[in-house]
């Protein structure tokens, strides 16, 4: 399919197209591979409508700078609860095994006299 021309000026925005103004199957393939790596835990986010055009100006339009800022906002909140749930998982559970060898080498160093 063509999306070329004068008509299609709006959907070239949004496409990745090659010189030939067709639909760039790899690119459409690959965002498609990446959207699914994303892990299922990862909040998806919506957003409502932004008034585009020619692109996005956070310099000039206070609405497009609120839309980046709220973007980053949550961004920056999902990434601080992803690490604070990985530190959750990965730290190290108490282990009554470990805590008795310990408990038995610290008496052994006191009965020997070297603690």
């Amino acid at each position: 399919t063509e999306w070329g021309g004068p008509k299609n000026a709006i959907a070239q925005q949004y496409l990745d197209l090659n010189q030939d103004g067709v639909l760039d199957s790899e690119a459409h393939t690959m965002v498609a591979e990446m959207g699914s790596m994303i892990p299922e835990h990862v909040p998806k986010r919506s957003y409502g409508p932004l008034q585009w055009g020619p692109g996005i100006s956070p310099d000039t339009k206070d609405e497009h700078k609120q839309y980046l800022a709220q973007i980053a906002d949550d961004f920056s909140q999902d990434l601080l609860e992803s690490v604070k749930q990985a530190v959750r998982v990965a730290a190290v559970k108490r282990d009554f095994v470990v805590e008795e060898i310990q408990h038995h080498l610290r008496f052994a160093l006191t009965r020997s006299g070297r603690s």
